[in-house]
């Protein structure tokens, strides 16, 4: 199954905070998990964050508002593994923060296989290998940099620009397939191919709930 961590890679990709060297005052916290059962109170939740609206953040104090909030979810009871990424902005230029925990295993508990066969086109997985063999090709050039003025991480590298135009294209022609693919599907690379795409549609907020609320979902 793929990890909480590795299905937030999509989101990371609409510039993570930590990523970046401003300060940013947060505007939105948004909590996950909270609603199965035994899952710890959000007044818990809340009491751990090293952070509320209005604070400021950014990379430079990520150990106060990230790493210390996380150290003291994990002590929760029933908390098996927490994650808090910050997502940059909001339509007032504030942080967006997604706070999720997940809860350790009952005895004889399973969780549902996905078991949709739906699949993505080809032509939007082609467009992902490419995208995966140049940026090994710009590692290996020396040019790895990135810039994040769209709102998602753009490679620098002239032979990653194709495809990543036509990330642009497909996750604002295909983004029903996308998400369907991401919630339902029962083919990891597919999976993995949407979360990397549909954090370059447009409308960011509309999309960030969506694919944390996946993670959270998800097995680790």
């Amino acid at each position: 199954m793929i990890t909480i961590k590795k299905f937030l890679l999509g989101i990371l990709l609409s510039s993570p905070l930590t990523a970046m060297a401003q300060q940013l005052e947060v505007g939105v916290i948004d909590f996950y998990g909270l609603s199965a059962p035994g899952a710890p109170k959000r007044s818990q939740v809340e009491a751990c964050l090293s952070f509320k609206v209005g604070t400021m953040i950014g990379s430079e104090n990520k150990n106060v508002w990230k790493e210390n909030s996380i150290e003291c979810l994990r002590k929760l009871d029933g908390v098996k593994q927490a994650t808090i990424e910050g997502v940059c902005c909001d339509q007032t230029n504030r942080a967006m923060i997604f706070v999720g925990i997940s809860q350790r295993e009952a005895a004889g508990q399973t969780y549902p296989a996905l078991s949709s066969e739906i699949r993505l086109p080809a032509k939007i997985i082609a467009a992902y290998d490419t995208l995966m063999a140049d940026s090994l090709n710009a590692i290996l050039a020396g040019q790895s940099t990135e810039e994040d003025s769209s709102g998602h991480a753009v490679f620098a590298y002239p032979g990653a620009h194709e495809p990543q135009q036509l990330f642009t294209s497909y996750a604002a022609s295909d983004l029903n397939t996308l998400c369907e693919v991401l919630h339902h599907s029962k083919y990891a690379k597919d999976r993995e191919v949407a979360c990397w795409i549909i954090p370059f549609y447009r409308d960011k907020q509309s999309i960030v709930n969506d694919l944390v609320g996946a993670a959270i979902q998800v097995k680790m």
